[in-house]
């Protein structure tokens, strides 16, 4: 009678504990860990208040690994967050240099075409093919020239082409 006793204290605890559970303020409370790291094996004869114990190590176990989980997949991201972060600036810092190279690149393009010197007219007797654009027809002491900026060019045949030759009126 005394086993049958000992089984039945123990079912009516058991029960007891998983009402209470509903109870925050209870003080005992039973819950179920989905992944256990220990086997609680329960021998005759040995103390209903182990096996409560037993269990309950193998809870806190299992609730120090998730924390544990957490704390380092929370770490994973903030560590990736921050690598998102610090890439987005880095790109941002290369979008502006290569801004400012663009900028240093066109503000040389002018000053490098002013440097240049105009390009000088060709020498009295130069035979040239084609006239630069931009010139005009001119008469001068009944000599017909082309009159292109500074130069005046007269033309000429060649055989069967014709040449214009730079000449001073």
């Amino acid at each position: 009678m005394n086993k049958f006793i000992k089984q039945l204290v123990l079912a009516a605890g058991v029960f007891a504990m998983t009402c209470l559970t509903d109870f925050p303020e209870a003080m005992f409370s039973i819950s179920f860990v989905p992944e256990a790291e220990a086997v609680v094996v329960v021998r005759r004869g040995a103390p209903v208040v182990a096996t409560v114990v037993v269990v309950a190590v193998a809870s806190s176990s299992a609730q120090k690994n998730a924390a544990a989980n957490a704390n380092a997949n929370a770490a994973a991201a903030q560590a990736n967050q921050a690598a998102a972060q610090a890439n987005q600036a880095a790109a941002q810092a290369n979008q502006a240099a290569a801004q400012a190279s663009k900028a240093a690149t066109d503000a040389k393009a002018p000053s490098a075409q002013a440097q240049q010197p105009p390009p000088s007219p060709p020498a009295v007797g130069t035979i040239v093919t084609t006239l630069p654009s931009g010139c005009t027809q001119t008469k001068l002491n009944n000599v017909d020239y082309m009159r292109c900026g500074s130069t005046y060019y007269k033309p000429a045949m060649v055989g069967d082409k014709v040449v214009f030759v730079v000449e001073q009126p």
